[in-house]
């Protein structure tokens, strides 16, 4: 979790894009980014949760259609329950994303509810791309 915290107070990109997260990528940087979930959609366009995630690109697949990143973590849920939380990210060419969120009983691995699909945009501010800073020691 520390890194995490600390990946959000490194200073943003500047100018970002899907074209230059891509080469970074490629040149082995593995950024994070912080994502405000109120300013992407759901196929209805009504806005995400207040809520806002980061990720550190840990491992990652550039394919010809889109990058994508996922991973998954515990976390406690809004009644205390302990679950898991699926996250899988993928950036597209046209600089948007879909961000899809899936929360798993631990022990069966079974979806707890349906997934929460969301579109962001790159570049108005919904995803901040960060360097990542090292963990503290």
């Amino acid at each position: 979790m520390l890194p995490d915290v600390l990946a959000a107070t490194a200073p943003a990109w500047a100018g970002w894009d899907y074209a230059k997260l891509d080469r970074k990528l490629r040149d082995g940087e593995k950024p994070s980014m912080v994502i405000d979930l109120t300013k992407c959609v759901d196929a209805s366009g009504a806005s995400g949760p207040p809520v806002i995630a980061a990720s550190n690109f840990t491992t990652y697949n550039l394919t010809p259609r889109f990058i994508a990143t996922s991973q998954t973590h515990p976390f406690e849920a809004s009644n205390g329950a302990m679950l898991l939380e699926y996250v899988r990210l993928r950036l597209f060419p046209d600089n948007t994303a879909d961000l899809s969120l899936k929360q798993l009983n631990p022990v069966t691995y079974e979806a707890v509810g349906p997934a929460t699909v969301l579109r962001c945009r790159l570049t108005d501010g919904s995803i901040t791309v960060r360097d990542r800073r090292p963990a503290a020691d």
